[in-house]
This record gives structure tokens, sequence and C-alpha cells, in this order.
């Protein structure tokens, strides 16, 4: 799948349910049914993007390609958490335990064949869930779109970077946050180790943001440091 048609129908995406979160209601419970079906719908959204061949109608491959190949799937595991951050305008660190389950698809060709550059761009999503440790507990989870960069010329150690932005649901509210409906974007490097043909572990760092982009305030923002590892398998 091309990178500009994945782009085309993100920003469709998020178009469409930003302006859903526009609209208030003066009951908290409203607030709950809307931001779960916002979250529910936006994975819908996402699932023909990376869902493997088959699973949507279409006819399963016959032989997988290599890991990393174009047109090439994974499926991973990870857990792991961090420290959170006063800046950006946040009042106080939030610190986070995550964990995600990840689908996902190889979208490009080679890059920077013979070079220190080697690679392929991935497209996938993110279904995470976790909570929040400090100060107090509350919880989070969300969906997270992202494009990663696979470094290949060292395999069987992949290192990578990525990064993306999706939709969460979270009671951390104030003085930060403001309703159980907000926005996240991560950015994060991390690496691959291939121990089999078609597994790896898989250790990385993210820099996690969470805000409403202005819907309810105060909108100051959560901001957390995620260190996680798990398995990754390529089919």
């Amino acid at each position: 799948m091309a990178v500009g048609s994945v782009n085309a129908k993100l920003r469709a995406g998020r178009a469409f349910f930003g302006c859903m979160g526009a609209s208030k209601s003066t009951k908290c419970g409203q607030y709950w049914v809307m931001d779960c079906i916002r979250v529910l719908l936006y994975g819908i959204w996402l699932l023909p993007l990376v869902a493997p061949s088959g699973v949507l109608g279409a006819d399963s491959l016959s032989d997988d390609p290599p890991p990393f190949a174009k047109g090439s799937r994974e499926m991973g595991i990870t857990m792991g958490g961090g420290p959170g951050m006063a800046i950006l305008g946040s009042t106080s660190p939030h610190d986070l335990a995550i964990a995600a389950i990840r689908c996902g698809r190889t979208i490009s060709e080679t890059y920077g064949v013979d070079t220190y550059r080697e690679g392929h761009w991935d497209f996938a999503a993110e279904l995470f869930g976790g909570a929040q440790f400090s100060p107090r507990v509350r919880y989070v989870t969300g969906v997270l779109p992202m494009f990663r960069y696979n470094f290949t010329r060292w395999e069987p150690l992949v290192p990578f970077f990525d990064a993306g932005a999706g939709v969460t649901l979270t009671d951390i509210e104030g003085p930060d946050l403001s309703g159980i409906f907000q926005f996240h974007e991560q950015v994060g490097v991390g690496a691959h180790y291939l121990f089999a043909e078609r597994t790896a572990i898989t250790v990385q760092y993210r820099f996690m943001h969470i805000s409403n982009a202005g819907i309810r305030l105060p909108n100051l923002g959560v901001n957390a440091n995620i260190f996680s590892a798990g398995i990754t398998w390529f089919f």
C-alpha cells in the first residue's frame, strides 16, 4: 500500500473523529459512551490497512515473504513503562505502565541498498492499555496508527525509529487533562533481534504525549517516557 494513500486515509479519519469530539454533552455518562464509540470506530477505520491477507476476504498468500520484505506482516506484544515529565505545559509528571498489541505490514521496497540506510517502511496499528501509577492510579487505553522505518543492513539486529498519533481514553483528568477522550502522539527508537527466522526480541523507547486538542479545558497535557520490551512474529 502506498504511503500517500495511507496518509490520506489517516488525515480523513482524524478529521472525522475530531469533529465528533467537538459536540459536548452535559452528562458524564453520555461523554463516556460517545468516547468509547469514537475509539471503536477509529480502530475499525484502521483495520483494512493492517489486517493480514484473507482476513477481509482477500486470497491468502501461499508463501509468506521474508521478514521486512514488501507485503510481509508482523504481530508483536510489548510491555513497559516509565517516568513522566512536567514539560510542554503540564503541571506534574505522570508515570505510566503500558502493554500493547501491534499488527502491521511492510509497505515499501528496499531503500538505500548496500548503505547504512538500507531498510523498509512499515505501517501498523497498536491497541494498548495500562495505567498511570503516580501521582494516583488511573487507567489509560487507546489505538495508535504509526509508521516505522526498519534498518535491515545489520540483520539479525534491526534498529528502527517510529512515530504515530491516535486516540486515547483515560480518567487522569485535572489539573492537566479534562474529559475521558484524548488524542496522543508517540515517537521512539528501538531494535529487533531475530533469534529465529521469523521471531524477534523487541526493545524500545518512546516519548508519549496525551492531550485533547482543545476540545475541553484544561488541556495542559500528559508527557511520559515509555521503555518497553516484547516479542515480534513475522509472517
